[in-house]
C-alpha cells in the first residue's frame, strides 16, 4: 500500500480516473475508423474483427498471467509501465501501414490496460482520503465506462476533419495521456511504501477454477452473463461501424462516434443509481436490454429494416453493458469460494473476454464468406435466442432470493 507523506487530498485520486478514462478510451477510439481502415487498405471484414479481438486477448492474457505483478513491483509503478505501454500502442496505431502493424499496436495496448486494470483498482483505494474501497471500485467501474463511450466520440471528432484521419484521431489521447503519466509520475513521489506492505514473489501461472457445492450453478451463470454481456457489444464495437458507414445517410466518421456517445453516460448513470439493485435482477435486466440489442441488430441490417434501429440498439446495448457487467460480477464475487477466489474471478474474467474476442473473428470470417449482411443476420438470431434463455435462469435464479 501506498500512504501520502502528508494528509492526503483528492488530487491523486482524481488523477488515476482520469488516467483510467482516457486509457479505456483508447481501446475504442479506433471504432469509428474502421470503415476508412477497409478502404485504404481494401482489408476484409475479418481484419477488423481480428483487430478488435487481439485487443481483449492482450487484455485477458495480462490479466490472468501479470495480474499480480503489482504485488511485486508496487501499484504506480506497474501504472506508469501501463501507461508507457498504452502511449507505445497509440504511437504504432496512428503510423501503421497494414493490419499486420495494427494488430501489434493493439495487442500492446491491450497489454497496457491489462495491467493498468489490476493495478489501478488497488492505486484507487491507497489513493482515496479514507480508502473506501466501495467508491474506489464504483470510480474505476465509471472510468472504463465512460471511456469505452468517449473513445468513438473522440475519433471520430478528429477524424472528420479529414486530415490524415488515421493518424491526427489518436494524437487527443496521446496528448491526454501522456500528461496523465507525467502527472503520476509526479505523485508517485509525493507517497511512501507503507510499513505494512509485503512484497510477494512475482508469479505468471494463471489460476482458475469453478466454485463449488451449491453456488457452482450460480456462478456458472455469472460467467455465461459475462460471455454474453461481451459477446453482444464486441459485435457492435467491431463490424457494425462497417454496415452503419454505408447504410446511413449521414456520412463520416464523426457520426459513428456520435452514435456511441450515449453509452458513455447511459452506462454511468445506470452503475451509480442502480449499484444496490439485487444481482440475478439486475442481471436479468441486462441480459434482455441485449436480446432487444440483438433484435434491433437484425432489424437494422436485414433488407426490410432500417439502419437507425441500430442506434437503439445501442441505447439498449448501453442498458445491457451497465446491468449485466456489474450485476454478473457481483455474483461471480458472491459465489466464489473464500479460499480460492482469485481462481474463481479469473475464471470469471476468461468468460467474459472470451465473449469479447471469439465472436469477431468468428463472425468476420463469416462474413468473408457469406458477406456482412448475413453473417450479422445469423449471429444476431442465435444471440438473441441464446440470451433469452439466461435471461429466463436470471430471473429464475431471483426469485429465490439466493444470497439475499
Amino acid at each position: 500500500m501506498l500512504v501520502a507523506k502528508a494528509k492526503q487530498g483528492w488530487g491523486g485520486f482524481a488523477l488515476l480516473v482520469l488516467t483510467v478514462a482516457f486509457c479505456f478510451a483508447v481501446s475504442s477510439v479506433p471504432t469509428p475508423l474502421y470503415p476508412l481502415y477497409i478502404q485504404a487498405w481494401q482489408a476484409p471484414p475479418s481484419a477488423i474483427g481480428d483487430v478488435f479481438a487481439i485487443y481483449m486477448v492482450a487484455v485477458l492474457l495480462t490479466l490472468l498471467c501479470l495480474g499480480r505483478v503489482s504485488d511485486t513491483y508496487g501499484r504506480l509503478r506497474v501504472v506508469l509501465v501501463a501507461l508507457c505501454c498504452v502511449l507505445t500502442g497509440i504511437a504504432l496505431s496512428a503510423f501503421s501501414i497494414n493490419v499486420t502493424m495494427l494488430l501489434v499496436a493493439r495487442a500492446i495496448t491491450g497489454l497496457g490496460n491489462g495491467l493498468l486494470t489490476t493495478a489501478a483498482t488497488i492505486a484507487l483505494i491507497d489513493a482515496h482520503p479514507t480508502g473506501d474501497k466501495r467508491i474506489a471500485s464504483i470510480a474505476m467501474a465509471s472510468g472504463i465506462a465512460v471511456g469505452f463511450g468517449l473513445g468513438p466520440l473522440l475519433g471520430g471528432l478528429v477524424a472528420q476533419a479529414g486530415f490524415y484521419p488515421l493518424i491526427t484521431a489518436y494524437v487527443p489521447v496521446f496528448l491526454v495521456i501522456a500528461a496523465c503519466a507525467f502527472g503520476v509520475w509526479r505523485y508517485s513521489k509525493t507517497v511512501r511504501p507503507d510499513s505494512g506492505f509485503v512484497r510477494r514473489p512475482l508469479s505468471m501461472r494463471p489460476e482458475l477454477s469453478l466454485a463449488g457445492g451449491a453456488n457452482r450453478k450460480p456462478f456458472v451463470l455469472a460467467c455465461l452473463g459475462g460471455f454474453a454481456n461481451y459477446a453482444t457489444g464486441c459485435c457492435y464495437f467491431s463490424l457494425l461501424p462497417a454496415l452503419m458507414f454505408g447504410a446511413l445517410p449521414w456520412k463520416g466518421p464523426l457520426v459513428m462516434g456520435l452514435a456511441f456517445l450515449p453509452m458513455a453516460f447511459l452506462t454511468l448513470a445506470i452503475q451509480i443509481s442502480q449499484r444496490n439493485v439485487e444481482p440475478f435482477k439486475g442481471l436479468g435486466i441486462g441480459l434482455l436490454s441485449h436480446v432487444m440489442a440483438a433484435l434491433c441488430m437484425l432489424i437494422g441490417v436485414l433488407p426490410f429494416g432500417t439502419p437507425l434501429a441500430l442506434f437503439v440498439g445501442i441505447v439498449f446495448l448501453s442498458m445491457g453493458q451497465s446491468y449485466s457487467f456489474m450485476c454478473s460480477a457481483t455474483i461471480a464475487n458472491l459465489a466464489s469460494d473464500p479460499a480460492r477466489r482469485a481462481a474463481n474471478m479469473s475464471t470469471y474474467f476468461l468468460s467474459a473476454y472470451l465473449g469479447a474476442s471469439v465472436p469477431p473473428m468468428v463472425v468476420g470470417r463469416m462474413a468473408d464468406g457469406l458477406g456482412l449482411v448475413r453473417a450479422l443476420t445469423l449471429y444476431g438470431s442465435l444471440l438473441a435466442i441464446t440470451v433469452a434463455i439466461l435471461t429466463y435462469l436470471s430471473f429464475s435464479w431471483s426469485k429465490r432470493r439466493w444470497l439475499t
